[in-house]
């Protein structure tokens, strides 16, 4: 059965569809709400409630390293098969990405039940395609998708983005105005040659004559997020307030000795979650890691969480993205935002912390836009999606 079977039986309307109102050319560059969001892994799927357990890398039967031995790498198991000549022209990669587009796309339309009645929505791609002709091909099947579901006249545009650090700048309106939601959906694949070598020119790739480091990976995820205009904000809303992300300059970690690196994270956790009034800052429920695997960064992260939250449990509630996939590329954030998602329960908090590169400390926020309910209040929470596939 193919996908568009699946979306056929997925969406019928029971209705006539509204056309969308509400457009604002006013958003605000350094404020998102995120509404809910889904993953594709190689360790599984990441849904709301649903966090797969870590799963361990395979000899890969095509990739190998400098070193001449077999690479291990992370892979998405189950990917939509797709067949796109002017794709395969480009790259593997190019048809590596498109079917991982495929795999989520269905699970991504789902997530637009949460939309308010009427609520229009933009699209927004994500992907490393390197040619304007792949990228066509990517947003005119997903184009196609969507102008088969009951969500068709909400949709205002839909467009490729080339990526960037900053999701507010990724999300940001794409002319005069744009919809007040977007469904961001976006993979990316690092086993092929190029981004292998690119791995290890930074050393960070994990060989079989060196263990320390990461192993490629990939993964596709889909977002639904609220742009908040200018005006103001809509009453209490399930959801999580995305700030703009706190990023650190410094030397080069190797150059570093561990308490100077410790202190560069503790500095890093007092800018992005900085003490209350009573001079205390509650801990995160949750806490999303780039990575956990190079060499020194256990204690370099440990000991200023510790020092800063003491009854943190740094294993129950901490999550590393290349445990579950390999390193993902360009896919990291939005991978963070959604496995962040998926541990969170209502009125509950989230820490992102990226440390990878060498130079540069990103940290990110997700604050509940509601507070948590008390024992005898039941709290607020998004409208109930089934995506289970028929």
């Amino acid at each position: 059965m193919s996908i568009y079977d699946l979306l056929s039986q997925r969406y019928t309307p029971d209705v006539e569809p509204q056309e969308p109102a509400g457009q604002h050319d006013d958003y605000r560059t350094d404020r998102l709400r995120l509404v809910d969001g889904v993953a594709v892994t190689p360790a599984g799927m990441v849904a709301g409630g649903e966090v797969p357990e870590r799963t361990v890398p395979v000899v890969s039967p095509v990739l190998q390293g400098p070193d001449g031995f077999r690479l291990l790498v992370h892979a998405v198991k189950d990917v939509v098969p797709v067949e796109e000549p002017r794709l395969a022209r480009h790259s593997a990669k190019a048809l590596r990405l498109h079917a991982l587009i495929q795999t989520i796309s269905l699970d991504a339309l789902m997530l637009l039940e949460a939309l308010p009645e009427g609520a229009g929505f933009d699209i927004v791609v994500s992907a490393p395609l390197r040619s304007a002709e792949a990228a066509e091909v990517v947003i005119d099947r997903l184009g196609a998708m969507v102008a088969a579901s009951a969500y068709a006249a909400g949709l205002g545009t839909l467009h490729h983005s080339d990526g960037g650090r900053d999701p507010h700048t990724v999300l940001g309106v794409q002319g005069a105005a744009g919809q007040p939601y977007v469904l961001w959906i976006g993979a990316d694949s690092l086993l092929d040659h190029d981004d292998i070598a690119g791995l290890h020119r930074q050393g960070l790739l994990a060989l079989a004559s060196r263990q320390a480091g990461m192993f490629p990976g990939e993964a596709a995820y889909a977002l639904l997020v609220q742009r908040i205009p200018e005006s103001g904000e809509d009453g209490p809303a399930p959801g999580w307030w995305l700030e703009a992300a706190t990023r650190l300059e410094h030397p080069a970690r190797d150059t570093l000795s561990l308490p100077d690196r410790q202190r560069l994270v503790g500095d890093l956790l007092a800018r992005v979650w900085p003490e209350g009034e009573d001079g205390e800052a509650c801990a995160p429920a949750s806490l999303v890691m780039d990575t956990l695997e190079l060499p020194g960064r256990v204690p370099e992260v440990l000991g200023p969480l510790l020092e800063r939250w003491p009854a943190l449990d740094v294993i129950e509630h901490g999550l590393s993205v290349s445990a579950l996939c390999g390193w993902p590329g360009e896919a990291l954030v939005p991978l963070q935002w959604v496995l962040a998602l998926a541990s969170l329960d209502p009125g509950e908090d989230a820490l992102l912390l990226n440390l990878a590169e060498p130079n540069v400390s990103h940290a990110m926020a997700l604050h509940a836009c509601a507070p948590a309910a008390t024992p005898n209040e039941a709290p607020p929470a998004p409208a109930a999606v089934d995506r289970r596939r028929s």
